[in-house]
């Protein structure tokens, strides 16, 4: 049943900034790095939901805005689905 499951954050995936484009810094912005792929798949094998916040953090610990949509898009290709 529905009740079974849980909600399990963690660090699904790493994030990037975006720079300076046009002449716009965009600072604390960023998108998905890499996606942890294998370990997504381990959450829903145990029937339980990936919560991925937009807040991701680059491999220096820099911390991003990442807009949701661009993390649902690379989360559904790397994950082929």
């Amino acid at each position: 049943t529905a009740q079974d499951g849980n909600v399990v954050s963690g660090n699904f995936y790493s994030a990037q900034p975006f720079g300076i484009l046009n002449g716009v810094d965009y600072k604390f912005s960023g998108f998905p790095r890499r996606i942890e792929v294998e370990k997504i798949r381990q959450v829903h094998e145990s029937r339980d939901i990936c919560l991925l916040t937009p807040v991701g953090v680059s491999p220096s610990g820099e911390v991003y805005n990442v807009k949701s949509e661009n993390l649902a898009t690379s989360v559904a290709k790397a994950l082929n689905a």
